[in-house]
């Protein structure tokens, strides 16, 4: 697969603001012909840049955040730690101070738990979003 161009990539979302609608209709044409040309769908592009901020995931695809020369490469996931999850989500949960939305979704990833769907990037966001939050 090819690179992902993230400079390019970045200063073409910057423009997509523009005040003047041509600059950033040109800017969307451009978007979209870079990261078709790169090998990537959206798909690809955006969870990329997930796997690289939050240290990687099973099955997306490999880009290294700080250089643009070649895709990093990215060991599979272990699973994650469910136990600790459910800790800091019933921690967080607990909390009278998260907005209702926040809360919303913490009960959904609660959920994919118990369905089985929740992996190990949902667990590095709960581990992240406690320590933020300091739960």
């Amino acid at each position: 697969m090819a690179h992902l161009d993230r400079p390019g990539i970045v200063e073409l979302l910057d423009r997509l603001g523009a005040q003047d609608d041509a600059t950033a209709l040109g800017a969307a044409r451009a978007l979209h012909r870079k990261i078709g040309e790169s090998g990537f769908t959206w798909n690809d592009a955006l969870r990329a840049e997930s796997a690289a901020a939050f240290g990687g995931s099973a099955g997306a695809a490999p880009t290294d955040a700080t250089a643009d020369d070649e895709p990093a490469a990215v060991d599979a996931a272990p699973p994650p730690d469910q136990a600790e999850a459910v800790r800091l989500l019933d921690r967080l949960l607990a909390r009278k101070d998260i907005s209702s939305t926040l809360r919303e979704d913490l009960v959904a990833l609660k959920r994919s738990m118990a369905e089985g769907s929740f992996d190990a990037m949902d667990a590095r966001y709960v581990r992240a979003l406690a320590k933020r939050l300091g739960a």
